[in-house]
């Protein structure tokens, strides 16, 4: 390859680098509300397709110039293309308008999806008894626990959603980090009085306590 088929190269680099760099604004011209995931993605492809050829052709330059004589390659090296160091700019033009697009794409796919409304809890139901908060004492477990059976879970209108929710707000302590990661879901309510019993009524525990 000559100097003469070099520059038509090089000619041609300087296009490619023009539709890399304005590929973006070109997308954003028809308007935010009028671009589509498909539209956006095509796009995304197309600066890939670009950016894989005008690496391709760099790099032919590159040894193209490499079989030139010295005066070839020193009079070459006076255009623009390499005394702006276009592959670079090219290089730095087409990273910024790929994050601008997956960005823009995130974007989309967000402002897509359906809205769920999540409803409002209802007016709690739970019993208007004040009842004590456990610490985790095990002096006061027993009590604790009578109380919460009567109060709580003798209650067959209270979801175990509920019974649950009135659980956790009645522990402080150990107690209340015992439960701390728990979800407040309906298959949680059996578990988590269970944990609570399990940990609290360990027979060596109530015997070291009260005899």
């Amino acid at each position: 390859m000559d100097s003469h088929q070099i520059l038509h190269r090089i000619t041609r680099q300087q296009s490619h680098a023009d539709e890399i760099n304005k590929i973006y604004i070109d997308l954003m011209a028809v308007g935010r509300e009028n671009i589509s995931i498909n539209r956006l993605t095509t796009r995304l492809t197309l600066l890939e397709e670009k950016w894989k050829h005008f690496t391709s052709t760099h790099e032919i330059i590159s040894l193209a110039m490499l079989s030139l004589d010295n005066d070839s390659q020193e009079s070459l090296k006076d255009n623009e293309y390499f005394v702006d160091d276009l592959y670079r700019a090219t290089s730095e033009s087409y990273l910024q308008n790929k994050e601008k697009m997956a960005n823009l794409k995130d974007e989309i796919s967000l402002s897509s999806q359906p809205i769920i409304e999540i409803p409002k809890p209802h007016q709690s139901r739970l019993p208007t008894l004040t009842l004590p908060k456990f610490d985790g004492s095990i002096s006061k477990w027993l009590t604790f626990k009578g109380l919460f059976q009567s109060v709580v879970i003798a209650r067959s209108e209270l979801t175990a959603v509920e019974k649950l929710q009135y659980l956790k707000t009645h522990l402080t302590g150990v107690a209340e980090q015992l439960l701390k990661n728990t979800e407040l879901v309906e298959e949680n309510f059996e578990k988590s009085w269970q944990a609570l019993i399990d940990y609290h009524e360990d027979e060596r525990l109530l015997i070291n306590n009260f005899f």
